[in-house]
């Protein structure tokens, strides 16, 4: 299961802005998909690749067309969900 980050190990411009302000790899998504990221502490491709395929496709505004969209991010990085 996704968690939240650790507000405590998070910078300071992380805890005030949203990710499409954060410097990420992760490709702009729309505003409900990346606070959905955002708030379950994925911020970066190597993050989302520890997690599962169905645990993103659950987070509350992650539709099918902004997995699609992280899948060919992630396969353009050679990585891929977990199993």
């Amino acid at each position: 299961m996704v968690t939240n980050c650790d507000i405590k190990n998070m910078t300071d411009e992380a805890k005030i802005k949203p990710l499409d302000y954060m410097k990420t790899d992760i490709p702009k998504l729309g505003g409900p998909a990346q606070r959905a990221l955002y708030n379950a502490g994925l911020t970066s491709i190597a993050k989302l690749s520890k997690a599962k395929e169905s645990d993103i496709a659950d987070l509350h505004g992650m539709g099918p067309s902004s997995i699609k969209i992280l899948k060919q991010a992630l396969k353009d990085k050679g990585k891929t969900f977990r199993k």
